[in-house]
């Protein structure tokens, strides 16, 4: 079953990647080591579950990851002081 829009947001919170940009949608990107621009964006609409052909196409396209890896990264925990950072509204970047 894929996830929602919300989980996909919360990946990309604990993943190193940068928020750029809001309107219609949450706009993140992520710098590679090797130089290259991933890019993706949420829905604000958290509630909804991902059509499961458009997820495909996030994980394969945009994320460049498994299903298995984005788990994985979801369950990560922020360390404590990027918690704190993004209950203020400011997003964290980690070093990556």
């Amino acid at each position: 079953m894929p996830p929602r829009f919300r989980e996909l947001k919360g990946y990309c919170e604990k993943n190193g990647w940068a928020l750029i940009r809001v309107t219609d949608h949450y706009y993140y990107e992520k710098v590679l080591p090797d130089g290259r621009v991933l890019r993706t964006r949420v829905s604000m609409a958290l509630h909804k579950e991902i059509p499961r052909h458009l997820w495909h196409r996030i994980l394969s396209r945009q994320l460049q990851i498994t299903e298995e890896e984005f788990y994985r990264g979801l369950r990560r925990q922020l360390p404590r002081r990027a918690r704190c950072h993004l209950d203020r509204g400011i997003l964290f970047v980690p070093d990556w």
